[in-house]
């Protein structure tokens, strides 16, 4: 037990000894402002493999990931831009004929299931479409009455009833 504490107060010693150096060294340091960019250009993924291996850690699942996160490389001008077109032509079509699914029938499976979805959208949206005719405010003034009568804050008969 005092063995254990006196660890624990020589631990908390040397941080504070560690933490002083820090905020010294800190102090008035001429600092670069670093874009993102920059910063993730020097660092590859590689280099974080091999520190997760370092630490010990198995590092299979980060490189899959930081594979297919890096980005592409952008084509080099030696390379003739037709070739390159002709060779990527099968999956510009592959992709252009995709079917564009229904996004309304998603999770319904059968057509039972499809009417009964239709018909509770249809009087879920029956309040809407009502309140949606035009009211009073909607309609036009046909008789157009001088304007000087209804300008001013007050004195047009409201004095009373104030």
């Amino acid at each position: 037990d005092k063995r254990i504490r006196d660890m624990a107060r020589r631990i908390r010693a040397r941080k504070q000894v560690i933490a002083q150096e820090a905020r010294v060294n800190n102090v008035n340091r001429a600092t670069l402002t670093i874009k993102q960019k920059a910063l993730s250009s020097s660092a590859t993924s590689g280099d974080f493999v091999d520190h997760l291996k370092n630490l010990g850690l198995n590092a299979t699942d980060a490189q899959s990931t930081a594979e297919r996160i890096t980005r592409k490389r952008v084509r080099s001008e030696s390379r003739h831009p037709d070739v390159e077109l002709a060779k990527r032509s099968g999956s510009l079509a592959a992709r252009a004929t995709t079917v564009i699914r229904d996004r309304s029938q998603m999770g319904v499976t059968t057509a039972h299931q499809l009417a009964s979805a239709n018909k509770k959208k249809a009087i879920a949206l029956r309040d809407m479409y009502a309140q949606g005719k035009a009211g009073e405010a909607d309609r036009k003034i046909l008789t157009k009455k001088p304007r000087h009568l209804f300008t001013g804050k007050r004195s047009n008969g409201t004095n009373d009833r104030r």
